[in-house]
């Protein structure tokens, strides 16, 4: 039964990176350092899809209809940044 409340979300926030191939290393250690430092948010990779942004609307609807966090993150698989890039 959907009554349109939002149940209290699990996560802050969900991280996905859609990509081709890999997930680079620099960009792996970037998301632990933010795990590390207390950030509450599910990181999902997806390597594999050479139609990226065909891959980020089915993880945009999957998001939609999960409701584990508020917000959507997509990172790209080469970029490195600092845990309050995130906040």
């Amino acid at each position: 039964m959907n009554t349109g409340e939002r149940k209290q979300d699990a996560f802050d926030f969900v991280l996905v990176t859609v990509c081709h191939r890999n997930v680079e290393g620099p960009t792996c250690w970037a998301v632990e350092k933010s795990h590390l430092a207390g950030l509450n948010f599910l990181w999902i990779p997806y390597p594999g899809d050479a139609l990226v942004g065909r891959a980020r609307s089915i993880h945009a609807t999957m998001f939609m209809e999960s409701r584990h966090a508020p917000h959507l993150i997509f990172l790209d698989s080469d970029i490195v940044f600092e845990p309050e890039d995130l906040m």
